[in-house]
């Protein structure tokens, strides 16, 4: 690393050259990582609710906000709940 603060250095690592040490040690850690299945989804619903209702001519964003505060609060307990399952 080129710091001391830094894990990995930007220099292709020695893989064929194709890709960085950061790059390897970031798409390790993706592979290692679990997501519950209800919050995948939760996750997945609530970005595109998002991008559709930012889409919407003359909403505001105070507006979309709120809606999608209500959603969440509307979804959240469920989303615990079928975690805990």
């Amino acid at each position: 690393p080129f710091s001391s603060a830094a894990k990995y250095c930007d220099r292709k690592s020695p893989n064929g050259g194709q890709r960085t040490c950061k790059e390897v040690a970031a798409e390790e850690v993706a592979k290692s990582r679990t997501v519950d299945p209800a919050v995948a989804l939760y996750t997945k619903i609530g970005n595109k609710l998002n991008g559709r209702l930012s889409r919407f001519l003359y909403m505001s964003d105070a507006c979309r906000k709120a809606t999608i505060t209500r959603w969440r609060a509307e979804v959240k307990p469920l989303v615990s709940q079928a975690s805990e399952h």
